[in-house]
C-alpha cells in the first residue's frame, strides 16, 4: 500500500514533482554558466589579462610555431595559476626552436660545401 504524503512533507522535498518548476533565478544562473563556457572557449581571461589590452594570439600569429609557443607561455604565465609549469613549457619551445635552426645552418653549410648529406629539421 502506498503511503500517503502530506501537503507538508512535499514541501520539505525539493525534488518532488510539485516542487520542481523552472524559475527566473534558474534560467538567470543557467545562461549566465552557458557564457562563461562560451568565454572559456573564445576569450579565456587569461588570454586577454596583458597590461596591453591585446591578445597574445594577435603577435603570436606571425610567429614560427616554435617562437609563437613560448611566446604563449611566457605571455600568460602569471595568470593561468602554474607559472613554473607554464616556464618549462616555455623552455621547450625554446630549445626545440634553438635545435631545429641549428640542424638548419649545419644543412646550409654542408650544402654549401657539397660534401655531406644534409640532416632532417
Amino acid at each position: 500500500m502506498a503511503e500517503q504524503v502530506s501537503r507538508s512533507d512535499k514541501n520539505l522535498d525539493p525534488f518532488h514533482p510539485d516542487n520542481l518548476r523552472w524559475t527566473d533565478e534558474m534560467e538567470a544562473k543557467f545562461k549566465c554558466k552557458q557564457r562563461c563556457k562560451s568565454d572559456m572557449v573564445n576569450r579565456p581571461p587569461h588570454y586577454t589579462q596583458h597590461p596591453s589590452g591585446i591578445e597574445c594570439i594577435q603577435v603570436t600569429e606571425h610567429m614560427s610555431f616554435n617562437v609563437g609557443n613560448a611566446v604563449k607561455y611566457l605571455w600568460r604565465c602569471d595568470h593561468k595559476g602554474n607559472a613554473l609549469e607554464d616556464l618549462k613549457k616555455a623552455r621547450f619551445y625554446v630549445q626545440r626552436e634553438i635545435e631545429r635552426r641549428e640542424i638548419a645552418e649545419r644543412n646550409a653549410e654542408l650544402a654549401g660545401s657539397g660534401n655531406e648529406t644534409p640532416e632532417a629539421l
